[in-house]
């Protein structure tokens, strides 16, 4: 944009005495005849906003969002309304990288924090591993994830191995080695979550007593192990007793029974909820 200067003459309603003007006309500079050296237009530039107006009282609709302004069409800085900011063909994702899958950085474990924590492993402190939900099979990672958690009962698994003088079953051989091989994926795995299609597929459990069945079909799995401590394991640590006492009321005569739990009903009152 140029000034231009031009004298004002004399006529029927004008001074006699001559005054320049100054003008401003809208022509290409001089200087920089193709605009190069015009400043980029930034976002806001082309996203007004719009003032809210002050309200009168009453209720009003809600503004309408102010429409965007095209791309300049004498600044050739511009580079608005290339579709960076719009939904399209540059926000799809191209068929190729379908082809190839999603990113696997996007599934690494990430860090607890910032800080250089180290665990015994020499490795740095990273968020625990997930499990894939199947559909279904809530009830399968809830376990899982209980029964990982118990350093004891995952050492007993990493360290099952059957007895050389005794042949075990291949269903029972492979669910251990099924659940060894999840557990060692949760424990070292490099990614956010681990797949237990395996190990789940070979239970042929459903949600009905899931635990309790879990609980049982292990403990007949560990008889197997060569290492002896292995045998009562689950009964050591997951079994408990309990005691039917009947007392009579007039004689005090008492007769008991005794059972075993892998869990406890504790029933609750809707007040609680």
């Amino acid at each position: 944009m140029s000034v231009l200067k031009r004298k004002r003459g004399v006529g029927a309603k004008d001074t006699p005495i001559d005054v320049d003007e100054e003008e401003e006309v809208d022509t290409p500079s001089v200087a920089d005849p193709y605009g190069c050296l015009l400043h980029a237009c930034t976002l806001e530039d082309h996203h007004p906003v719009n003032a809210p107006k002050k309200s009168s009282g009453t209720p009003t609709k809600k503004p309408r969002a102010a429409r965007q302004k095209p791309n300049c069409h004498d600044n050739p800085n511009c580079l608005f309304g290339f579709g960076e900011y719009a939904d399209g063909n540059w926000k799809s994702t191209p068929s190729a990288l379908v082809d190839i899958g999603p990113d696997p950085s996007d599934m690494l474990r990430t860090p607890l924090d910032d800080d250089t924590s180290i665990h015994n492993n020499g490795n740095a402190a990273v968020r625990p591993c997930g499990l894939r939900n199947l559909g279904a099979t809530c009830y399968v990672n809830s376990m899982v994830q209980c029964l990982f958690m118990n350093l004891s009962f995952r050492r007993a698994v990493h360290e099952w191995e059957p007895k050389e003088t005794q042949r075990v079953s291949p269903v029972l051989l492979a669910q251990m080695q099924a659940l060894q091989r999840l557990f060692a994926h949760m424990q070292l795995g490099i990614q956010s979550y681990a797949d237990p299609q395996e190990f789940a597929s070979t239970l042929e459990l459903n949600n009905v007593e899931f635990t309790k069945l879990l609980l049982t079909h292990l403990q007949y799995i560990f008889v197997y192990s060569k290492h002896r401590a292995h045998w009562n394991h689950i009964d050591s640590h997951f079994r408990g007793s309990m005691h039917y006492v009947t007392t009579c009321g007039r004689c005090n005569a008492r007769s008991s029974r005794s059972s075993s739990f892998f869990e406890l009903v504790c029933p609750y009152s809707s007040m609680f909820l």
